[in-house]
């Protein structure tokens, strides 16, 4: 039996925002709901917890959804019977997120090395991507008040979903290019068509892409957009030797996680699915596909060689 230790912190200022709390069934989870008897600034769990990675995520996700957007949650987990790893689920304003921190990496003993308690030193060891509306909320907090807004960029152009509503899809991208000159034959409508609009505040792809200098178009933000028809419009739209790359999960409590990937020749989608979300980033490309169980040919290990290829 897997042999979980897991924390959560939940943050939140008005009365009404643990009114609402106070809908979220946390016995589910595990947690007595005497958790959240009383209103308090925040509610931790430090110890004596067990969650497994899918749970965990849906619980953030159960509590974003009930109480709204003036909410912080970052969550994490641990199996102490598997090689060290940390798996962190949290929201600061947007969308929930979630990352995987495996064995080999340097934060592999995130869970060890730091406090639940302390969400800014928690989020700086993390090292996660903060968007201009996640600094709105973290500074309401009084967390990253060192942190600054970011001039317009590729990363700040991703629009937030709604949180009024509940997305059907939570999605990642990656487009990877052999030639940074691929870029320019994308239409100048590329971000404003079949869902992409959803996704960014870019009007001119052609303007945007002149002094774009990556071969890789990643986006781990976790956006809402239908797999099947982002992998049709790809493979329509960017060039024949681009390779993509989506993972996806429907919203739902018991999702499970889906893999879309496309190689050129032929440029046609294979399709994996599994239980847990993938402990790879989407951006480790080469651990991405070995997760996702792509069979590489020698003309596909070529194509990604290139893609992969420093400038």
């Amino acid at each position: 039996m897997s042999q979980y230790c897991s924390r959560l912190n939940i943050r939140i200022k008005e009365k009404e925002t643990w009114q609402k709390l106070q809908k979220v069934n946390f016995e589910k989870y595990g947690i007595s709901q005497k958790f959240i008897d009383d209103f308090a600034e925040d509610y931790v769990i430090d110890s004596d917890w067990s969650c497994g990675e899918s749970s965990l995520y849906s619980l953030v996700n159960s509590i974003v959804n009930t109480v709204g957007q003036d909410i912080i949650v970052v969550a994490d987990t641990t199996n102490i019977d598997s090689d060290v790893y940390n798996y962190c689920v949290y929201y600061i304003g947007g969308n929930v997120k979630d990352r995987y921190f495996t064995d080999d990496s340097p934060k592999a003993n995130m869970f060890f090395e730091t406090n639940i308690n302390k969400i800014e030193a928690w989020l700086k060891y993390g090292g996660f991507r903060i968007y201009d509306k996640e600094l709105d909320l973290l500074h309401s907090y009084g967390y990253m008040k060192d942190i600054e807004k970011k001039e317009k960029s590729l990363e700040n152009k991703i629009l937030s979903n709604n949180i009024d509503h509940k997305p059907k899809y939570i999605s990642k991208i990656n487009i990877l290019v052999p030639d940074l000159d691929e870029w320019k034959g994308l239409p100048k409508n590329f971000f404003k068509q079949n869902g992409f609009q959803y996704c960014f505040d870019i009007a001119d792809a052609k303007e945007f892409f002149k002094n774009y200098n990556k071969k890789s178009l990643c986006i781990e933000n976790g956006f809402e957009i239908d797999p099947k028809k982002m992998m049709w419009f790809c493979l329509r739209s960017v060039c024949i030797d681009s390779i993509i790359l989506i993972e996806t999960r429907k919203n739902t409590k018991s999702s499970k996680t889906e893999c879309y990937c496309s190689f050129p020749y032929p440029n046609k989608a294979t399709h994996t699915v599994f239980d847990k979300p993938l402990k790879a980033n989407i951006s480790e490309v080469e651990k991405w596909l070995k997760e996702a169980k792509v069979r590489m040919t020698p003309n596909k290990k070529k194509i990604l060689e290139q893609c992969l290829e420093e400038i």
